[in-house]
């Protein structure tokens, strides 16, 4: 199963859960791709750790406006 499937069948589960996803793809990921692949952010490899608690923390951001609104 491809990262992109686990991230459907998560949201399909549970709408409501982020879903990150690490992926070798060498080209930009538009966020209507990753809108239409149930995925809420990307890292790209390679990657620095730095990289990744920007995106938990960008996470954490998206969690807390979402249960503002």
């Amino acid at each position: 199963m491809s990262g992109w499937q686990v991230a459907e069948k998560v949201k399909s589960i549970n709408g409501r859960v982020l879903v990150a996803i690490i992926t070798g793809c060498n080209r930009e990921i538009e966020k209507s791709e990753m809108r239409d692949k149930w995925v809420d952010l990307v890292i790209q490899k390679p990657f620095e750790f730095y990289q990744v608690l920007n995106v938990v923390q960008e996470g954490m951001i998206i969690r807390v406006r979402s249960k503002a609104t």
